[in-house]
């Protein structure tokens, strides 16, 4: 975690957090979208309006589920500063991205290391080569809580992503991994995400990956905001300014996302901080109860915005 050098500083400059929630946490809706920028750049780089998206083309549509939500939370992060400038006033405040899965893109932007219309395109590209994927190979993710040890999962599939200490998800085949394949201490643990179509993270959507990477020339990565940075998933670690940003992003598609890292890094920054969660419906705030129960029991430093 990048800290300030200067002691005086390190005590006094604070850092942001904004968290911003991936297709598992959607929330998205029909309600207009608040930002003319976002909306009439969405319109042009994705040619519709995800405000117009029926539940039915959003449940277990991978390409619409992920348009809706890149959208939605590139909405709020065009608001953030300037509806909620109080949180930035202070000098030396530096804000710090996470995008968990596909919410890494809108970080991004935020973060400006992608602009706002190359942020679509790559949003465009990834839904519909993972839509395509997840149409050729069905795939199905499950969340497992109280896990000790993750090496027993690997008969059942990869593991997607790891949440928070103890639980992670894991993904594969449909045909492979079901309840009845489970072995029963796996099985009562074992939450299947119906909300999901594909065994996102895994090589299964390595079409998602090439179709990231083939955007290289079209998509012009940028150095990023000074006062801004943002954690990798692929990593878990921050991003720095020699990281190529599209080979991350395409590593994200196959890889196990680092979450419990990036919010260990969170909870164990010293300086004071405030924690600005993008409509994740309450489950940043649980993931970081589990780390830190002190953490969130202070409403001052949790923010939610919608």
């Amino acid at each position: 975690m990048a800290v300030p050098s200067d002691s005086s500083e390190a005590t006094t400059a604070r850092v942001i957090f904004v968290l911003v929630p991936g297709q598992g946490t959607r929330s998205e809706g029909v309600a207009p979208l608040q930002s003319a920028r976002v909306a009439s750049c969405a319109q042009d780089e994705l040619g519709l309006d995800v405000t117009r998206l029926t539940a039915e083309q959003l449940s277990g549509n991978t390409y619409y589920a992920q348009l809706a939500v890149g959208v939605r939370a590139l909405d709020r992060i065009d608001r953030l500063r300037k509806e909620r400038s109080d949180l930035f006033a202070q000098p030396g405040t530096q804000t710090c991205f996470a995008g968990f899965s596909v919410g890494e893109i809108p970080a991004l932007v935020g973060a400006g290391k992608l602009s706002l219309r190359d942020g679509l395109r790559v949003l465009r590209a990834r839904a519909a080569a993972m839509q395509s994927a997840c149409e050729a190979v069905p795939g199905t993710m499950v969340t497992l809580q109280g896990v000790q040890d993750e090496t027993a999962l690997l008969a059942h599939g990869s593991i997607a992503s790891k949440l928070y200490p103890g639980c992670c998800v894991v993904a594969g085949p449909s045909a492979k991994l079901t309840k009845v394949n489970w072995v029963p201490e796996l099985a009562e643990r074992a939450r299947v995400r119906t909300d999901l179509a594909g065994a996102f993270h895994t090589e299964q959507m390595t079409p998602g990956a090439d179709a990231i990477r083939n955007l290289r020339g079209k998509v012009m990565p940028a150095r990023g905001r000074p006062d801004s940075v943002i954690f990798a998933n692929v990593s878990g670690k921050l991003y720095t300014d020699t990281d190529d940003v599209l080979e991350c992003l395409a590593d994200q598609v196959v890889s196990t996302v680092q979450w419990e890292s990036i919010l260990q890094s969170i909870v164990a920054d010293p300086r004071p901080k405030v924690i600005v969660d993008l409509a994740s419906k309450g489950q940043f705030r649980a993931m970081l109860r589990s780390i830190d129960p002190s953490l969130v029991e202070d409403e001052s430093l949790f923010v939610e915005f919608q």
